[in-house]
């Protein structure tokens, strides 16, 4: 069984990431998929200057992939996954930024995941 596409990544990552202010303050900026990744950058709440922040999460292959049963069992939905597998994933590496100083990068993002690195 072939999982959801890049779009339907997109798509509901944008719709997970619509829960963040309410829940956690997170912003969300942009977010694109392309070559088995999905790139995510957002701001975090308002009384947070160090970001922007970034994450790149790795996509699974289709439902019954580990990258999917990690985050969602085999009955949910693709907005499931991007809850869970993403901006929950972006919230608590936010949150666990707090103590953490901003390193310079080229690009001025914070990257606080980077699936490629695994």
């Amino acid at each position: 069984m072939p999982g959801p596409g890049p779009e339907e990544y997109v798509q509901a990552t944008e719709a997970a990431f619509a829960k963040c202010p309410r829940m956690s303050g997170l912003r969300l900026e942009f977010v694109q998929a392309g070559y088995g990744y999905l790139t995510v950058c957002f701001e975090g709440p308002e009384d947070d200057f160090r970001g922007p922040y970034g994450a790149i999460i790795r996509l699974p292959r289709n439902m019954c992939d580990e990258l999917w049963t990690r985050y969602a069992d085999s009955q949910a939905t693709i907005e499931d996954w991007a809850y869970r597998g993403v901006a929950h994933r972006a919230d608590q590496a936010h949150t666990a930024s707090r103590t953490q100083r901003r390193g310079y990068t080229l690009d001025n993002i914070w990257w606080l995941i980077n699936d490629t690195t695994h």
